[in-house]
């Protein structure tokens, strides 16, 4: 009769890590679900002196999407004062949306508490806050974009800087007599090198044929904001193309794209496909 072979136990599973910090730092994480709009969305937290970690409106691309940041400490914090905006006004739909933790330890939920304003601030740990803590963010100005409903399946996520919309000149009060102020804001996808844009004007032969502005191959994943005064006696044609002619949603990315003439937004839209994209200004009835 053969020998059996000896049976080699099946070790025990051993359980993932739960912190992405090593020995005695503590983890501080912020965990953030957007709702339909969450270019809105942004928050920061500080320890009532400095900012630990912010999130700025913009960042956040995809809808009903969990996003989870973190930072590492030497030490647990003795205060931590937490702020969420929403750029908007109206908060964020939804329950527990924000949430924070120290160490493992859920310190912060927001519930429904966040369902209007500009921003809500909340003391998560006041042990060690002083009586006047860092004050709210300013009001910001209500910004949003049309978005498509969808449901997408959340890819690993790399932060990086939230775009920041710059200050741009010149503005409507200050362009020459004359001419008014042409604005276009584009919000890029992955692919932004790929996409263009030209105003062109009319001729006395009806023909658009004398380009007054362009800019080819634009920052991803940022919002481009170009301004130009243009003569008020002349018909004008922005044009916005895409090499890739998937244009700015939604294939790579959630952009879109405005243009404003005289302060006034005139188009808004996503540039789902397609080519290019076309808009009459100033032309008359």
């Amino acid at each position: 009769t053969p020998t059996p072979a000896p049976i080699r136990p099946t070790p025990a599973p051993v359980a993932s890590p739960t912190t992405n910090c090593v020995g005695s730092e503590e983890e501080l994480r912020v965990e953030v679900t957007t709702d339909d709009y969450p270019l809105e969305t942004g928050w920061s937290i500080t320890d009532g002196n400095e900012i630990i970690m912010e999130v700025e409106p913009l960042f956040y691309k995809l809808q009903r999407t969990e996003y989870k940041k973190y930072v590492c400490l030497s030490a647990p914090p003795d205060c931590l004062i937490f702020t969420m905006i929403d750029s908007y006004g109206d908060g964020i739909y939804g329950s527990d949306n924000f949430k924070v933790y120290s160490a493992e330890e859920l310190k912060y939920s927001s519930g429904d508490d966040f369902t209007s304003l500009f921003s809500k601030t909340v003391n998560v740990i006041d042990n060690g806050c002083v009586s006047n803590p860092v004050a709210s963010p300013p009001t910001l100005t209500p910004i949003r974009p049309t978005l498509a409903p969808i449901t997408p399946t959340p890819a690993p996520i790399t932060p990086t800087a939230a775009p920041i919309r710059p200050t741009s000149q010149p503005t409507p009060d200050n362009c020459p007599d004359g001419t008014s102020m042409f604005r276009a804001d584009v919000f890029t996808d992955n692919n932004g090198d790929k996409i263009k844009i030209v105003v062109k004007k009319k001729n006395k032969n009806n023909k658009w044929r004398g380009k007054v502005f362009d800019r080819d191959g634009l920052e991803s994943n940022f919002m481009n904001t170009f301004d130009a005064c243009l003569p008020n006696l002349d018909c004008y044609r922005f044009v916005i193309s895409d090499r890739d002619r998937d244009g700015l949603c939604c294939e790579a990315g959630l952009g879109f794209y405005s243009v404003s003439w005289k302060g006034e937004e005139i188009k808004n839209t996503q540039y789902k496909n397609g080519r290019r994209k076309k808009t009459k200004f100033n032309c008359g009835p």
